[in-house]
């Protein structure tokens, strides 16, 4: 039987201005980083919206708010995964804290990264029910705390899912303004290096400097050097730190700095050259530590996320729809899903830009179209139409 669009339009439309509803109190609730009293309470929201039928496992978090992981189990069916984070980098700021609506545009803290994608999700699985659909098709559905720390807790939950046989990954970041779905991600690597020289009065010296900032600062030249000129590799210093005052020789620095790369080979090989030179002090007498504090491979698609992909591009050319693909420099979770070994797509949020900035927004209409999209092509990959 085709997919009747019409009767999914009809539900989409008389449930807009809850849906809008819904993405604004989420909005209202401040969820950066570390902050579990707000996540903890969107987490709550949600499970309200989610549907009946699932199982619920919940993981508590004593510095970030709890994982909730639902499962929808169709008869004898491999699960799809869909997953979304809750945390933002977004600080609570009282002049921005509450959704608007303008000129067909819905702005907020964290609403396009990834507050809308969540709602996207949700009444996606509402549609579902409503269609009487959902019981033929099988989830899980992974809503994480701490992706924009990496997933240092959540990432097991996410490698888990080739336990559970799933059979696709489906993240809801939202796109940007020109329809994209995301293909491809880069993978990265953190690190914290501190320099430990011997403290002196610089007036009164005698001897060499052993000067941990001195070493910090030849160390900021090599990490840059790994910035290639075809963006294969690209390396950044962020932050430094060290030393009393100017006239004392610096006892300990330390640099923050990351390198993210489009291949795993090139990781491999780019990362054991790091480690080697820059544990190699340029001043003589200082000792040098590395801490690796994020390191997450690269997605790269498969030919299963590829025939995925295109099943996505069938699905929106029959709404109207042109899917462009995106291979997005930024990390998520569907990296782990796809360091799994299973197929992954990204980017099924509703269109919009500004993220981490007073003009983010997603445009209006667009939060419709995901939801509908989204349903149309969960019932092509499960075959119930």
């Amino acid at each position: 039987m085709p997919i009747n669009a019409h009767e999914i339009q009809g539900f989409i439309t008389r449930h807009q201005a809850d849906i809008v509803a819904n993405l604004r109190d989420l909005v209202a609730v401040n969820t950066f980083i570390g902050s579990k009293a707000g996540q903890d309470a969107t987490q709550r929201m949600l499970q309200a919206w989610m549907p009946p039928g699932s199982a619920l496992e919940i993981d508590r978090q004593a510095h970030c708010g709890d994982l909730y992981r639902y499962a929808y189990p169709g008869p004898g069916l491999r699960p799809v995964a869909l997953h979304g984070h809750l945390d933002t980098l977004c600080p609570d700021d009282p002049a921005f804290n509450a959704m608007t609506e303008r000129d067909g545009r819905l702005t907020g803290p964290g609403i396009h990264d990834m507050k809308a994608g969540l709602i996207t999700l949700v009444w996606s699985l509402k549609t579902l029910q409503h269609l009487g659909w959902l019981s033929r098709m099988s989830f899980v559905v992974i809503f994480n705390t701490d992706e924009e720390s990496g997933s240092n807790f959540s990432k097991k939950h996410f490698l888990g899912l080739a336990e559970r046989r799933t059979q696709l990954g489906v993240k809801f970041e939202c796109a940007a303004m020109d329809n994209t779905l995301v293909t491809t991600r880069k993978g990265i690597a953190r690190y914290v290096l501190t320099a430990h020289g011997q403290s002196a009065h610089f007036g009164n010296l005698k001897t060499p400097k052993i000067s941990a900032i001195q070493e910090i600062g030849e160390k900021i030249r090599l990490i840059e050097s790994f910035n290639r000129p075809d963006k294969q590799v690209v390396a950044n210093v962020g932050k430094i730190g060290g030393g009393l005052a100017g006239n004392i020789v610096a006892e300990q620095a330390c640099m923050e700095f990351e390198l993210r790369f489009w291949e795993r080979a090139l990781m491999d090989q780019t990362l054991a050259m790091v480690r080697q030179k820059v544990l190699t002090p340029s001043v003589d007498g200082v000792r040098l530590e590395l801490r690796e504090t994020s390191l997450i491979p690269p997605w790269q698609p498969t030919a299963a996320s590829r025939q995925a992909f295109e099943l996505a591009c069938a699905v929106g050319r029959e709404m109207g729809m042109e899917l462009v693909e995106e291979k997005r420099g930024g990390i998520s979770d569907a990296n782990w899903v796809a360091a799994a070994g299973i197929p992954a797509l990204d980017g099924f949020g509703p269109i919009g830009q500004g993220d981490c900035t007073k003009e983010e927004f997603v445009v209006r209409d667009s939060l419709f179209q995901r939801v509908e999209f989204t349903v149309r092509f969960l019932a092509r990959f499960f075959g119930v139409t």
